[in-house]
């Protein structure tokens, strides 16, 4: 009957465990783009493997992602 009481100290703790949550993802995301990066590299249009840096790479897989979610996402509503 209700919703049990949560004190702001609750609500605290349940942030800063969300947060710690959200960091290790980061931290997991980064070192999964850091293993495809090599494979992603000779794919990259008009790119030459001395001129990629690893961060344009990491913005190519990140773009390549979130393409690929929102294809997945427009398949899956068909």
């Amino acid at each position: 009957m209700g919703r049990p009481f949560m004190t702001w100290q609750h609500k605290d703790i349940l942030l800063d465990e969300a947060d710690k949550e959200i960091e290790q993802l980061k931290k997991e995301n980064e070192w999964l783009i850091d293993k495809l990066l090599p494979i992603f590299i000779r794919d990259i249009p008009g790119l030459s493997k001395p001129e990629i840096s690893k961060e344009s790479g990491r913005v190519y897989i990140k773009e390549q992602m979130q393409q690929a979610l929102k294809e997945q996402g427009e398949t899956a509503g068909e």
